[in-house]
């Protein structure tokens, strides 16, 4: 489309199914760019014409591969019988037709596929319809590993990221013998970035196939719900060596166990790890526990810089315990549900190069588990010195996103001048963090579940004058919180902030 590979992808990726099909209808140039990103997401073919337009696909390169192997047994068969055949260069013997490698149609429309749905889910879309006359495909599904002989060969070879027997919908965990699983992995290319894991390995684990050299390109490891045997997990471990993202859902202790001894063994680029995927089961919620949490932080050898949990995680004090041994390197912590926010003042106050800290999430769910961060623990105020203490994060810190609690009602202070004095102390530590580009301090839940979180004042009288130092802020988000701005506050906002957004 632009004759340039990353921007194809940045524009590509953007668009939907139906925006593709337009762009493919331009011309010649445009049809190249944009049909690959048609089988992005194989999941996503709800339209009886995608998956026919996928079965087609899958029975042309069936029968080609069926056609090639059969020239190449005739030949062999040819070669066995005519021995006194002389060869091209004036040898004795039969000669035989190079096998030529011609990458197959999925192949070469595959080549952005970045999510392939469960194996049972792909091939009944991958399945011709009964009136289909073409028996040579159907006669292949009584094959025992029909799911890898009919659709894998053709689609693995071409992924960037491969999910398989995982689901963001709750539990799914694919039982897999280790035979089929190896077929799968096996033919995975150096293409492959991201590799997605929901399975549980049944069987004995024999193949001898050199994970390091298999696995060059690949960065990234998700696994949600995975057991079975070990031995499959530490060989696969060592596939994992120039992975830096690695994200946990659920996991079987003797699993968690080789995992941690993996990390410390050969993941040495590992930089990035998330616990958790946002799911819209309930019960999936708080599968990976603090102590869970805890031990994989503490594996980590080269020093996280980026550490998330989502919901579906309670982030505890083992877990924040292990997470302050790695302050000089970590540049973005988010966690959704902290368990004793005193720690994340403690985070702030050692991390010299962190950039984003989320300690709440802003998105509307339905949970009473909502992290917070009073204020006194916020101010972090020495009385020794009489004045704030110093955070190492002042002069870097560009995203906060947390909920600043127990500021009282003026009618329920403990004593007078309780609530301006805390209204004072949050906002002076706020303005010591000169380089803060987005500021939240709500939830949007908050003024419903929690009433006593609501009153806290975004005035000028309140002490919202102390931030006019903060030049680069573009957002502040007030959900949940006291809206008595006036019209004279929103004056000094926009006068203050000229990056304002909104």
């Amino acid at each position: 489309m632009f004759n340039v590979a990353e921007l194809d992808r940045m524009v590509c990726m953007q668009l939907s199914r139906h925006d593709l099909l337009h762009c493919t209808l331009v011309n010649s140039v445009w049809y190249d760019a944009a049909m690959p990103y048609l089988w992005t997401d194989l999941s996503n073919l709800t339209t009886v014409r995608q998956q026919q337009a996928l079965r087609k696909l899958v029975l042309i390169d069936y029968i080609q591969e069926r056609q090639r192997l059969e020239q190449k047994q005739l030949q062999e068969e040819a070669w066995i019988q005519d021995g006194a055949v002389t060869h091209s260069n004036g040898s004795n013997g039969p000669t035989i037709t190079e096998d030529i490698y011609c990458p197959s149609l999925l192949e070469e429309y595959g080549v952005n596929v970045v999510h392939i749905p469960p194996l049972d889910d792909l091939l009944s879309q991958a399945l011709p319809q009964h009136q289909d006359p073409c028996t040579a495909f159907t006669q292949c599904l009584q094959w025992p590993d029909s799911f890898v002989a009919i659709t894998f060969p053709y689609l693995v070879p071409a992924a960037q990221a491969l999910q398989i027997g995982a689901s963001t919908m709750g539990h799914y965990c694919l039982n897999i013998c280790a035979s089929e699983m190896d077929q799968i992995l096996k033919i995975a290319s150096d293409r492959l970035e991201s590799l997605t894991l929901g399975v549980s390995i049944e069987g004995q684990w024999d193949m001898a196939w050199d994970y390091e050299t298999g696995f060059v390109g690949l960065r990234e490891l998700i696994l949600y719900d995975v057991g079975g045997t070990s031995e499959f997990w530490s060989i696969l471990w060592e596939g994992c060596r120039r992975i830096v993202r690695l994200q946990v859902h659920q996991i079987v202790g003797h699993v968690l166990h080789s995992l941690v001894a993996g990390i410390r063994k050969h993941m040495t680029h590992l930089d990035s790890i998330k616990f958790g995927a946002r799911c819209d089961d309930p019960f999936s919620w708080y599968q990976v526990d603090d102590e869970k949490a805890a031990k994989l932080i503490d594996a980590g050898t080269k020093g996280w810089r980026v550490v998330e949990s989502d919901m579906d995680v309670v982030f505890g004090p083992r877990a924040m315990t292990s997470l302050t041994q790695h302050y000089s390197t970590l540049v973005e912590i988010r966690i959704v549900q902290c368990v004793g926010g005193s720690s994340v003042p403690d985070l702030l106050a050692l991390c010299p190069n962190l950039q984003t800290m989320v300690s709440s999430d802003t998105r509307s769910i339905e949970t009473e588990q909502i992290s917070t961060n009073p204020a006194l623990n916020f101010i972090d105020w020495d009385p020794i010195t009489n004045s704030l203490r110093p955070w190492a994060c002042e002069s870097c810190l560009k995203t906060l996103v947390m909920r600043i609690t127990d500021i009282p009602l003026q009618e329920n202070e403990a004593y007078p001048g309780q609530r301006e004095n805390l209204h004072t102390g949050v906002y002076s530590r706020l303005a010591r963090l000169t380089q803060l580009e987005e500021l939240s301090l709500g939830h949007p839940l908050v003024g419903r579940l929690h009433a006593r979180h609501i009153p806290f004042s975004l005035t000028v009288a309140s002490g919202l004058a102390k931030l006019a130092g903060l030049k680069k802020m573009r957002i502040l988000r007030t959900d949940g919180l006291n809206h008595d701005m006036s019209k004279k506050d929103l004056e000094w906002i926009l006068q203050n902030w000229p990056n304002w957004e909104y």
